[in-house]
């Protein structure tokens, strides 16, 4: 509650308004995100009533690089599990329940699979990267560059995933978040 308290008052100082308009926004916003989490209003309907955790996967999405929303790799997977569905019922001759259950699990667990492979992919790169990451804010302070202006220097010389991630850092200190706000211990 109280980083809650923090970032509100940040906000409204960045964007000029009072703590509790920028409170109102803020509320609103959240609204209007958890009300359209993807752009199909069936698959917010089906997002809402059998998805158990949908920030779980939201999070499993960016964490693997990916710009899609819930609604969008739900809508992929329903695609997958059509696809392999009638193709285990023309190309294989089984009967429908048997073509719908491949179909179904081919839908959930392939794209399940490919998102680990991209996190996988994406966090070895990451750590790839990440020594030349710290020397080169090592240098950076050594030559005299404040901590931010090193970080925002890794952002824009270390390729993505890293300096993606860097760039963000960056950019939450442009706005006034401090380093212990965004690395709590």
């Amino acid at each position: 509650d109280l980083k809650k308290k923090i970032y509100q008052r940040r906000m409204s100082r960045v964007q000029g308004l009072s703590a509790s308009a920028n409170q109102a926004a803020g509320e609103n916003y959240k609204l209007r995100r958890a009300e359209h989490v993807s752009k199909v209003p069936f698959i917010d309907l089906m997002m809402q009533r059998y998805l158990p955790r949908p920030a779980l996967l939201l999070k499993r999405l960016e964490c693997a690089g990916l710009n899609f929303s819930v609604g969008e790799y739900l809508l992929l997977s329903l695609c997958v599990a059509a696809l392999f569905g009638f193709l285990t019922m023309f190309f294989f001759g089984r009967s429908i329940p048997v073509a719908a259950l491949s179909g179904l699990s081919c839908g959930i667990l392939l794209p399940h699979m490919a998102v680990n492979y991209l996190i996988a992919r994406r966090l070895k790169a990451f750590t790839a990267e990440f020594p030349e990451a710290i020397d080169l804010i090592v240098r950076g302070l050594k030559s005299g560059l404040p901590v931010p202006a090193s970080i925002r220097t890794v952002s824009e010389e270390i390729r993505p995933p890293l300096g993606s991630e860097f760039e963000l850092i960056s950019d939450r200190i442009r706005i006034g978040q401090s380093l212990d706000e965004l690395f709590p211990e």
